[in-house]
């Protein structure tokens, strides 16, 4: 179960974030220590960790103080540039379906973090709809996009 200013649920909640919309010094932090995702997808081509906290050594220690578990996720399925976007997005719901049905999955927002305009579209438009019709029974989710400041949520 997560908690936020905004919201109280059993469900897990997916947050859609675009690196542009964290370039104020001190956005990621102040986004984090609201919301509290568990867990970091970073989708970026080329992750950078100084962008989070200011440097690599202060980011991992803001990640430990909030439990935050961040994972580089292209780097981790060995993906490349020349994959297709609608490839990339099927591994991103096949990991997110592993993960959420994992029973000890920590509970909180899981946050997608993309530079990719395209591939945070497809996603967009993917997930809801993959989640409903293929997992619905086995995974209950929330979808969100942080934009311009706020947390906009598009239930299922």
């Amino acid at each position: 179960m997560f908690n936020t200013p905004a919201t109280t649920s059993s469900k897990n909640l997916i947050v859609l974030m675009r690196e542009p919309e964290m370039v104020k010094s001190g956005a990621f932090i102040e986004f984090a220590k609201r919301y509290r995702p568990c867990q970091i997808l970073d989708l970026r081509l080329f992750p950078r960790l100084d962008f989070f906290a200011g440097s690599r050594i202060r980011t991992f220690k803001f990640f430990e103080e909030l439990q935050i578990e961040y994972l580089d996720f292209f780097g981790r399925e060995a993906t490349t540039s020349n994959d297709s976007d609608i490839k990339k997005t099927l591994l991103i719901l096949d990991f997110l379906h592993s993960l959420l049905i994992e029973p000890t999955h920590p509970k909180g927002p899981i946050i997608l973090f993309f530079d990719n305009d395209n591939l945070l579209s497809e996603c967009k438009k993917k997930l809801s709809s993959h989640i409903n019709e293929t997992y619905k029974t086995t995974i209950k989710a929330d979808i969100g996009e942080y934009k311009s400041g706020f947390l906009s949520m598009q239930f299922r």
